[in-house]
């Protein structure tokens, strides 16, 4: 999810109980903003924030450029109090071919991320680096990403919504159709392979610092 920059949707986000962690934060705006909504909830703590980083130069992906991240970065560290800088975030090339080689989006961040700690003597070890998603997690994995988003791997790919046939109307927000009447809205068969797929993947990440499951 991308923050937009309105005060009033990073409110509402903000708002979110037990929010952890925001990994797109690209502008400064959007940084003070979380500052300032972080504060006026009186939220324990400090919010961590990732920098995302355009470093595919998509014009379809969010993420600062490259020559912004230094102070962007230093905005952060010197001028919201209330954020906690962990680390920098990339979405990849989805049509990347690994037989071509290392997929150069990720090979960017882990550059990015030595320049930063060069410029602003940042210890490497306490800056993270999220790359990666369903598609191509055990890629990043094996380049050094800490963190990886997972969500389509555990729980599958979202369906988009469709008018319920039957009756011509949309099915509500969030409840899941049984076709086979019995009214449960997930079957035993349902939750036994989201939890095979999340034992998988905790298997193959036990060296991550986080994983993400939204989708």
């Amino acid at each position: 999810l991308h923050l937009e920059n309105t005060q009033l949707i990073v409110s509402t986000f903000v708002a979110c109980p037990n929010l952890y962690m925001v990994e797109t934060v690209d502008s400064n705006k959007i940084a003070e903003t979380l500052n300032k909504q972080w504060e006026t909830r009186k939220k324990a703590g400090k919010l961590k924030v990732m920098i995302q980083i355009n470093t595919s130069m998509e014009e379809n992906k969010s993420g600062c450029k490259e020559e912004d991240m230094v102070n962007l970065v230093k905005n952060i560290l010197e001028n919201c109090p209330n954020l906690e800088f962990i680390g920098l975030m990339t979405i990849g090339s989805f049509d990347h071919d690994l037989s071509k080689g290392p997929n150069p989006d990720f090979l960017k961040l882990l550059k990015c991320r030595e320049r930063l700690c060069e410029e602003l003597k940042l210890d490497k070890k306490n800056v993270e680096i999220s790359m990666g998603m369903s598609a191509d997690f055990e890629h990043a994995i094996e380049l050094g990403s800490t963190n990886v988003r997972v969500g389509s791997t555990i729980f599958g790919a979202r369906e988009p919504k469709a008018p319920n046939k039957s009756d011509g109307n949309p099915t509500p927000s969030g409840e899941v159709k049984d076709s086979s009447g019995s009214g449960n809205k997930m079957t035993d068969s349902k939750t036994d392979v989201l939890q095979e797929n999340a034992t998988g993947v905790i298997e193959l990440n036990k060296g991550l610092s986080h994983m993400s499951m939204a989708t």
